[in-house]
């Protein structure tokens, strides 16, 4: 019986001491916070002469996760006066994943059906000192994922949080 106790007594000692290492020392998902790298081609056009229109078509290929992503974004701008504008979008994006064990230098992609999206956005520049150089805050609704964004973007450097509690930062080389 004595042994049965100091058995019970030191696994709980030990299960106490692993939950305050865990608790004090949390794991970190490295992979999370390693930095992606992309190979990406884009053409702009613009329609009639106030530029209120413009259609983008992008080919991005990710080289830490091997998969091509070919885009087309449509955007429509309505200026309100001053810095201030609503934009719609709308976006078709087709992404082609590399097959695995093709055993070829070249990959073979496999494609996946294409996703259709559109948002309505306000759109304001804060600091509008040159066409290149600016602060532009934008406040938006997602249509297909319900969901409420604001972007905040100073010339190279932009950071976006939604209402559903993701966000992302990206940085243009």
């Amino acid at each position: 019986n004595e042994k049965k106790k100091k058995d019970k007594s030191a696994a709980a000692a030990a299960a106490a001491e692993s939950a305050l290492t865990n608790a004090t020392a949390p794991q970190t998902d490295r992979a999370v916070l390693a930095p992606r790298f992309r190979i990406q081609l884009t053409h702009k056009h613009f329609f009639g002469g106030d530029e209120t229109m413009r259609a983008t078509v992008r080919a991005r290929y990710d080289v830490s996760k091997r998969f091509l992503k070919a885009s087309s974004h449509l955007k429509k701008r309505f200026p309100l006066g001053g810095s201030t504008s609503l934009n719609l979008r709308g976006d078709c994006i087709a992404k082609l994943h590399a097959a695995e064990g093709s055993g070829s230098a070249v990959p073979t992609f496999a494609i996946q059906t294409p996703e259709l999206s559109a948002r309505a956005e306000l759109s304001h520049k804060i600091l509008a000192g040159t066409s290149t150089q600016d602060f532009q805050i934008r406040v938006g609704y997602e249509l297909n994922e319900n969901e409420l964004y604001v972007t905040a973007r100073e010339n190279r450097i932009s950071m976006r949080i939604s209402s559903s509690g993701k966000w992302h930062m990206l940085y243009d080389l």
